[in-house]
């Protein structure tokens, strides 16, 4: 009951999601009869699992790498039973089992560092859909009695609280966001667009009135009015692209392909460079996760957008495949411009900050690199979805 209050007490605060299921696994642990203790939930995407709170085990960033290998080896794992049956699932025995199977043996060190003997998994539901798993490895004695059994379903219900809880306030902010933006794209096309227009409207008639003008007044005019009518043009080329940036979802209005697509064509039309684009066409068949494919377009759209701005390229190649695995996708925009020195890049002023924003989102990166003509932006993102073959294989 203390850790029931306890754990409610966490999920009422303004802590995070990772920092509530730890503080919720680290309180389990206390429970007589319980050697180790995990939460794992789905990754943002919905089909990859996540390791969200450890107690009990040590080397803890290793798991999954262990647990993968071994599911590839044809180990069952009882997890992804227990979510898809909507069920808890009790093993008695378990650590006897897996060491017993050589398809564990990339676990059989990782499992041996506690002293337990049954495994219970306990999924975490909310309205009917399983958000991820409580997994409890139980230490030698009474093993899986209903008290327990019992304590660690009202536990999972409250892991489940949290979960659900969190995912509510990230779609709220999202949802906020969403407005938000769609707001300033109106502000900056209803007044700051039109006032730039103006200013170039009165540069072009200043240009005229330095034709009648006469030496040596006309020529220093005329170059004013010329320079200031470039830079408008600049300004509203950079705040066309803001306000396209801006608008809601462009990749789920077109669908990601035609999205970039059109992205490239805009980029040539009003730049007169070359963009090569090279997408895996499964792609966004495969991944049913409308912010992942929106996170990859607008991750594209700001690399190439850089790549003109800053590198005066005449061609910009663009390719995004996942690997040979798939569960990695890699995005590579390469131009064969002035290049942009890496440390220079890295001070952000190359719109690194908000490529990776978007892909620390789904635990990915971005990085930047000199070619021996040109720059390479690389971004590497899990895959969210990859497929029914990769489900039905499981991640956990």
């Amino acid at each position: 009951m203390a850790a029931l209050a306890r754990t409610a007490a966490s999920t009422a605060s303004n802590s995070s999601l990772e920092e509530v299921l730890g503080a919720m696994a680290a309180e389990i642990q206390l429970s007589p009869g319980i050697a180790g203790t995990q939460i794992m939930t789905f990754a943002p995407g919905g089909d990859r699992l996540q390791l969200m709170g450890s107690a009990g085990f040590s080397d803890v960033e290793t798991f999954f790498d262990l647990l993968m290998a071994s599911r590839d080896r044809g180990a069952e794992l009882a997890t992804l039973r227990s979510m898809g049956e909507r069920r808890q699932c009790v093993l008695p025995g378990r650590r006897a089992q897996m060491l017993a199977d050589p398809n564990w043996e990339p676990m059989h060190a990782y499992v041996s560092q506690l002293d337990w003997e049954d495994f219970v998994s306990t999924p975490l539901l909310s309205r009917g859909k399983a958000l991820g798993a409580l997994n409890v490895y139980l230490a030698p004695g009474p093993g899986a009695t209903p008290v327990i059994l019992d304590f660690l379903g009202a536990m999972a219900e409250q892991a489940a609280l949290a979960v659900d809880y969190a995912t509510l306030i990230h779609e709220e902010r999202d949802a906020v966001r969403r407005e938000e933006r769609k707001r300033l794209a109106r502000d900056l096309h209803d007044s700051v667009v039109q006032h730039v227009f103006s200013i170039g409207m009165q540069a072009k008639a200043l240009g005229g009135i330095a034709r009648r003008l006469t030496d040596p007044l006309a020529p220093r005019v005329d170059a004013v009015a010329t320079e200031v009518t470039g830079l408008v043009d600049a300004v509203q080329r950079d705040l066309r692209g803001v306000v396209l940036a801006l608008q809601p979802s462009v990749s789920a209005k077109l669908g990601l392909l035609p999205a970039l697509h059109a992205l490239a064509e805009g980029i040539e039309r009003r730049h007169g460079v070359s963009v090569d684009l090279a997408v895996d066409p499964l792609l966004e068949e495969d991944v049913k996760e409308p912010a992942f494919t929106e996170d990859v377009y607008q991750i594209i759209s700001e690399a190439l957008h850089n790549a003109v701005k800053h590198a005066a390229p005449t061609l910009v190649r663009v390719s995004a495949w996942r690997e040979t695995d798939r569960r990695r996708l890699r995005i590579d925009v390469v131009d064969d411009g002035l290049g942009v020195p890496t440390d220079a890049a890295e001070r952000s002023g190359y719109g690194l900050v908000s490529m990776r924003d978007r892909a620390s989102r789904w635990g990915g990166s971005v990085a930047v690199t000199a070619e021996k003509r040109g720059t390479r932006v690389r971004a590497e993102l899990p895959v969210p979805y990859v497929g029914a073959e990769q489900r039905d294989k499981g991640t956990a």
